[in-house]
């Protein structure tokens, strides 16, 4: 206790044993014991902690005072503690700092690098790991962004202390979000500062050419999309931006699921599907339900096969951007709850959400759906429930039985809604390709399967052409299911001897009732011409009776990509001394990939080629390469 005393010193602490003898101890070192004691800890035996009014802790071991340091500069310290591992807590004006017993250091934990920054948060983004990347504004001079993973929050600023990472640019908060799933990088727009990529330890310009971004998205070739303030559409391809033409204010820009290369981006003007060189457009102008004087488009949600749904304030359209035809909903023709509608994602079991903000038919506000027969609302509700139903934007995580919904709501932070019992027949974590040559390995995982029958194995190939057209899918093969199991599971095909050329793949998952649903592979996959004349070892090697011999024949230099070159080709088997035993390939070939297979069963005599080395030789134009192989008998 602080004891008044009528002499100087007039204050000064005591303490009082359990005898009931009171003891005055020797004094902190602190200028006054009345005044200058923000917080204090007494604890085991005759032992104390405080914090000084500079922010100083000092600790009494029952015989004198130490000092343990300075948490923070500056004063309004309002509590102490030491937990069980006799680390020592402190919060105040400034957060809460923890002084490590072992190290003696000083760890803070500020809204900065230990939650989520601002309640303004304008964009979202969903890693492959599930981790949420999200902007915010953490006041003057701090700005930046933030990554959840579940449990931990990492903050993206100057005031990290230790827990994050910088964000080097000069203002208070970034206005657009995305992780890149080609790279793993995240791409964020600062305001008013451009475009950067983060890749894990730096950040790196884009050179975008504009300070503003309304939107960021990748498309399935892999190519980097921005939606700008005004008249601004942009893909970004080997390093460089391309202006796409699109008019009014960007509202929002998402990957179209189905056509390789494609993106929808909307504007109050205009909705665009193109991949940036064919495009299907509709304009407010363009839809009879409209006042094109007043009324305006507000975003898009593509779904699957072409179309999309497309908001207004007069109502919600369907548009099919094969044929063009639209299908409309409004109060007046439905149970849809709003005239001012804002498409916002398509989920995995086919239901579209959007909000109704705003709208004038209605004054109960919320995070609308529609399944394709039935409309619902989940109703805002500040104190356990949707804080805001004004929302920037919604993003999916797949989760065991269901789905997350990630909604950043104005002013209001984020919140999640969790949906449940939808049944998912087959869910996929994973879906990848690799390359090897011009065999293509389709790799992926299921974390669960309902009745699932297997996949058909689909593949399309993409057209030099610029037309539009609908991808023409082939069937190439057959991989068995699991049935029903909620383990996870992984499956691989391989797509053999592909021409030079690019390709789409999917997944044409059937159930056992006979249903489907389809899984695209994001990225186009390219099997390149050979840059070299290549001979390869044959295989297996040893061998007996059969052995294969790959090689590749590059185009010529002089020709263009789109010109047709034949070369001529030469293998042949010899014996050790030189003999002539097969001829392989004796004819033209274009630039590509082969394999030839040599059998001792197919060359005459050649059963009766004793064991021992063979050699065979590749001859095309001035190039001449020879190997060895083995025939054990």
């Amino acid at each position: 206790m602080i004891r008044f005393n009528s002499v100087s010193p007039f204050y000064f602490l005591e303490y009082k044993t359990q005898n009931g003898q009171w003891i005055t101890p020797p004094q902190p070192p602190i200028p006054s014991v009345l005044n200058d004691i923000w917080a204090f800890k007494a604890y085991g035996n005759n032992k104390v902690l405080l914090v000084d009014g500079s922010s100083n802790l000092w600790h009494f071991n029952g015989t004198s005072w130490q000092s343990l340091g300075n948490w923070r500069q500056g004063g309004h310290t309002y509590e102490i503690d030491i937990d069980n591992y006799g680390n020592i807590w402190v919060g105040g004006i400034g957060g809460v700092a923890k002084r490590d017993v072992q190290t003696g250091n000083w760890q803070r934990y500020r809204v900065t690098n230990s939650s989520q920054i601002d309640y303004w948060v304008r964009d979202l983004s969903i890693d492959n790991q599930g981790n949420v990347w999200m902007t915010g504004n953490a006041g003057p001079g701090v700005g930046g962004f933030q990554k959840f993973d579940g449990t931990r929050w990492i903050g993206f600023n100057n005031e990290n202390y230790g827990l994050g990472y910088p964000f080097p640019f000069p203002t208070d908060n970034t206005d657009a979000i995305y992780f890149r799933p080609s790279n793993g990088t995240v791409i964020i727009n600062p305001m008013y500062g451009y475009l950067h990529s983060w890749n894990g330890s730096n950040y790196t310009s884009l050179n975008y050419p504009l300070d503003i971004s309304k939107g960021i998205v990748e498309d399935s070739q892999s190519r980097l999309w921005s939606l700008g303030n005004y008249f601004n559409l942009h893909y970004y391809s080997n390093n460089t931006w391309t202006s796409v033409p699109f008019s009014g204010w960007g509202a929002n820009i998402q990957k179209d699921p189905t056509r390789p290369g494609t993106i929808w981006a909307c504007s109050g003007n205009q909705v665009l599907r193109t991949d940036g060189s064919y495009s299907f457009t509709r304009y407010n102008t363009s839809f009879p339900e409209l006042n094109p004087q007043s009324d305006l488009l507000t975003t898009v949600a593509p779904d699957l096969n072409g179309i999309a749904w497309v908001g207004s304030n007069k109502g919600l359209f369907k548009l099919n951007a094969n044929d063009g035809t639209y299908q409309f909903y409004s109060p007046s023709n439905s149970q849809i709850p709003g005239d001012n509608i804002s498409p916002l994602l398509v989920t995995p079991d086919g239901r579209l959400w959007f909000s109704n903000f705003q709208s004038t038919t209605t004054s109960t506000y919320g995070l609308c759906w529609f399944d394709g027969t039935n409309f619902g609302i989940i109703q805002q509700q500040q104190t356990g429930g949707l804080p805001h139903a004004q929302i920037y934007d919604l993003e999916v995580k797949n989760i065991q039985d269901g789905y997350e919904l990630w909604i950043s709501c104005a002013s209001r932070g984020i919140a999640v809604l969790t949906v449940t019992g939808t049944i998912i027949p087959v869910e996929l974590s994973s879906f990848s390709a690799s390359v090897f040559w011009n065999k293509v390995t389709l790799n992926w995982s299921t974390v669960t399967e309902i009745n699932n029958s297997g996949f058909n194995i689909e593949r399309s190939i993409i057209p030099n052409s610029n037309a539009m057209g609908d991808l023409f899918w082939e069937s190439i093969g057959f991989v068995k299911g699991k049935g029903t199991s909620t383990e996870t599971h992984s499956y691989s095909f391989i797509d053999n001897d592909l021409d030079i050329g690019k390709y789409q793949y999917r997944l044409k998952q059937i159930d056992m009732d006979g249903s489907i649903k389809y899984y695209y592979l994001t990225e186009t996959i390219e099997i390149m011409s050979p840059d070299i004349f290549e001979l390869h070892q044959n295989y297996p090697n040893p061998f007996n009776p059969t052995t294969k011999i790959r090689y590749s024949i590059p185009a010529s230099p002089k020709s263009s990509p789109k010109e047709r070159t034949l070369n001529e080709v030469r293998l042949k088997v010899y014996d050790i001394l030189g003999n002539e035993i097969a001829t392989l390939v004796d004819e033209q070939k274009e630039a590509g990939y082969y394999e030839v297979e040599f059998s001792t069963g197919s060359f005459g005599d050649a059963t009766q080629l004793a064991s021992g080395v063979y050699f065979y030789r590749l001859q095309a134009g001035n190039f001449i390469q020879t190997k060895k192989m083995l025939l054990l008998r």
